[in-house]
């Protein structure tokens, strides 16, 4: 404040809803914006890319936006290497654990992000020679207790593993 700026964060629940999302954006039209950092990552969960340019940042055009998690065109993002970073932890797995029968937890259909991990997840099995089928793989939706009641129905089920990988930190942290 000292030097004229003021940071407003604010965090608002992802919902399936658009409008509803969109509501907890109108205190963002109450006063000037100077900018504003985009989560795209979890809003392309449930919206698509055009979506939120339409619905979310050109709204608030001239002011810069940065998307975080996804590439927007037209929009300076920060986005990481999926594919790498999946291709990466599977070869430790292989190369430094010796785990042959690994389980992957997918994430939400839509999402750019779970899409590109689910991807190399599979070209890392392949390229390794493990076998891969529907068992090795479980429906994820970025929830820690959804991930935890797959998993245990997993086992339940008969299903065995000696290493999991999701496509996300929250259900990593459920399983």
């Amino acid at each position: 404040r000292g030097k004229g700026h003021v940071l407003f964060v604010c965090s608002a629940p992802v919902s399936d809803s658009l409008p509803h999302y969109l509501a907890s954006w109108k205190l963002l039209e109450q006063g000037e914006i100077d900018g504003f950092i985009v989560a795209s990552n979890l809003l392309n969960h449930h919206f698509s890319i055009q979506e939120m340019v339409r619905d979310i940042i050109e709204p608030f055009r001239p002011a810069p936006v940065v998307s975080f998690g996804v590439a927007v065109p037209g929009v300076l993002s920060v986005v990481c290497d999926n594919r790498q970073g999946i291709s990466d932890l599977v070869d430790h797995l292989v190369h430094a654990h010796g785990r042959r029968r690994r389980m992957f937890m997918k994430g939400h259909e839509g999402s750019s992000n779970g899409l590109d991990r689910l991807v190399e997840w599979r070209a890392a099995m392949d390229r390794h020679g493990l076998p891969r089928d529907a068992h090795s793989e479980l429906k994820g939706d970025y929830n820690i207790d959804e991930a935890r009641a797959h998993f245990a129905a997993f086992l339940d089920g008969g299903g065995t593993c000696d290493a999991v990988v999701c496509a996300n930190d929250s259900m990593a942290l459920g399983v």
